[in-house]
């Protein structure tokens, strides 16, 4: 059987599609905001991996050694009393003679004050202690490279 010609064609609708170049400005600014989108999205991964390495760095550092001393940080200092020097300056922030002799007497034994100063002076010389002044009295503080490399272990840098 013959069809008319109007029955065999369907009526087609052809939507209007923008030109390709708008298409493309619009693909285009569609990945821009995928982008931002998933960038925002794992940023927070970043940081978590960055926390869980310097956690199993420390760990590590932790079995590895016993605990963080600072032979473990600074294994150039050989001098016993002043990895105590600066196990004390760690702990206490800022200290004078007298405080940080009787903290070296607590831990040692036995301390005195021209020996803590000696050794001081050592650590000033090669960059891990420095002399402050509070009121009339000079306190010691570890350097700013000393405290930047202990807190590198618990603090990402930016």
């Amino acid at each position: 059987m013959l069809r008319r010609p109007e029955e065999s064609r369907p009526t087609e609708i052809v939507p209007t599609q923008p030109a390709p170049l708008e298409q493309i400005q619009e693909l285009s600014t569609r990945l821009d905001r995928l982008e931002r989108a998933m960038s925002a999205a794992l940023r927070p991964l970043a940081a978590m991996e960055e926390i869980s390495h310097r956690y199993l760095r420390l760990a590590s550092m932790l079995v590895e050694h016993g605990g963080l001393s600072p032979d473990t940080l600074f294994p150039e200092v050989k001098d016993p009393i002043s990895r105590d020097i600066i196990a004390s300056l760690m702990r206490l922030r800022e200290a004078n003679i007298s405080r940080l002799t009787d903290e070296l007497r607590s831990r040692r034994g036995k301390a005195s004050r021209r020996i803590v100063r000696t050794r001081l002076a050592g650590l000033e010389q090669h960059g891990y202690a420095e002399t402050r002044t509070r009121g009339r009295r000079p306190v010691y503080v570890l350097t700013e490279r000393v405290v930047r490399k202990w807190s590198s272990l618990f603090v990402p840098e930016k």
